[in-house]
This record gives C-alpha cells, sequence and structure tokens, in this order.
C-alpha cells in the first residue's frame, strides 16, 4: 500500500466513524421517544458491506470502554436489535447465509444483555426502564422474526425459532424482574406493556406447533 492510500483509507476510516457515532446518537435520543418502542433501529451497514467491519470493531470497543452493568445491558440490546434489523434486510435481499448469522448473533446479544442486568441488579441498580423497554420491543422483535422465517429454508426456519424463543425468554425474564421489583419494593405503579402478550401468545402457539 502507497502513502497515497494509506492516508485515503485512514481518511475514510475517521469519516465513517464520525457517521457512525452521529448515527448512534441520534438512535439514543430515538430511543427516549414512544415511537422507538414501535419500531427497530435502521439496519446501517450491512454484511455484505466491505466497511461493515469497522462496524462490528467499533461496537466491540464500545463494549469494552462501556462502564457498568447497566451502561453494558444498555448497549447489548441495541446492538442486538441492529442485528435483527440487519437479518430483516439480508432476508429480504436473499442472503439468506447472512440472516442466519445476524439471528445468532442477535440470541448472543441478547443473552448478554440479560446477563447485564442481572448483574446491574445485584448490584442495586435500578433497571426497570430498560426492562420494560425489553418487554415493549417484544412485540416488534417477533414480527420482524416472523417476517425472517416465512420465505427461509428449514434450517434458517429452525434457527428463528431459537431466536423466538429467545425473545419470548428475554420478554419473561425481564417482566418477572419488573413484578419483582414492584412487589418487593412498593414502588409506584409501573405501567407494564400489556400489548406484547397477544403476538407472544400467537408465537408461542406457533413455536409449540413446529415442534410438534
Amino acid at each position: 500500500m502507497d502513502i497515497y492510500s494509506y492516508f485515503l483509507f485512514i481518511y475514510i476510516s475517521n469519516i465513517y466513524s464520525i457517521i457512525k457515532k452521529l448515527t448512534m446518537l441520534i438512535g439514543f435520543f430515538l430511543m427516549l421517544t414512544p415511537a422507538f418502542a414501535e419500531e427497530l433501529p435502521g439496519a446501517g451497514i450491512t454484511p455484505d458491506n466491505p466497511f461493515y467491519f469497522f462496524d462490528t470493531l467499533q461496537e466491540n470497543v464500545m463494549m469494552m470502554f462501556t462502564f457498568g452493568e447497566a451502561g453494558k445491558a444498555e448497549l447489548a440490546f441495541q446492538c442486538a436489535q441492529e442485528r435483527l434489523s440487519e437479518a430483516k434486510v439480508m432476508m429480504q435481499q436473499n442472503q439468506s447465509n447472512l440472516a442466519n448469522n445476524l439471528m445468532y448473533r442477535y440470541m448472543e446479544r441478547m443473552n448478554e444483555s440479560l446477563g447485564y442486568m442481572e448483574m446491574a441488579q445485584v448490584r442495586n441498580a435500578n433497571m426497570t426502564q430498560l426492562h420494560l423497554r425489553v418487554m415493549e420491543q417484544t412485540n416488534t422483535h417477533l414480527q420482524a422474526m416472523q417476517e425472517i422465517y416465512d420465505p427461509a429454508s428449514e434450517q434458517i426456519k429452525e434457527t428463528v425459532q431459537t431466536a423466538m424463543q429467545t425473545s419470548l425468554h428475554a420478554y419473561n425474564e425481564t417482566r418477572n424482574r419488573v413484578m419483582n421489583q414492584v412487589n418487593t419494593q412498593n414502588m409506584a405503579q409501573v405501567n407494564i406493556p400489556n400489548g406484547a402478550p397477544t403476538v407472544i401468545s400467537q408465537i408461542a402457539n406457533q413455536i409449540q406447533g413446529m415442534n410438534n
């Protein structure tokens, strides 16, 4: 690589980093609005893009330098949502293998987020707002997975089915934790989402039918 190519590479990397940070900042403020609970974040750069490496690298660096279990739980959940958005786009573009890999990474991040939430609660951190967000997003996650599931091959259907179970587990875990806080700490009335169970019931019945 000559010196010109090297500096061009550095310049492009810096521009990408700035754009990514601005995108994440906008996404953070959107998370504070009710509409965020109804839609997944944009997919942004997807794995079929050669610059996707920088996306995952920056994500891992951010996770490394995010201090405290509460912050890591929030970031892991956001990353899980991004993986699901990317999987949906990849499936729409007939990139089924990439979609399948992204579903596994969605599950990894969701489980990671739940683990950090549990550790944060052990340290007496108030995780109620994140718990409620996870519950509110369950409908959106399951609906996106249904869109991936319908046209998928049998192999990918199995992966999506497992991801659905992961989402259902996250819903049940966070709901139990919120209810436990309400019961043990006499918290003020918490607006626990009641829209999710409809889709959850449908997907749970569907998964049961798949297993039979």
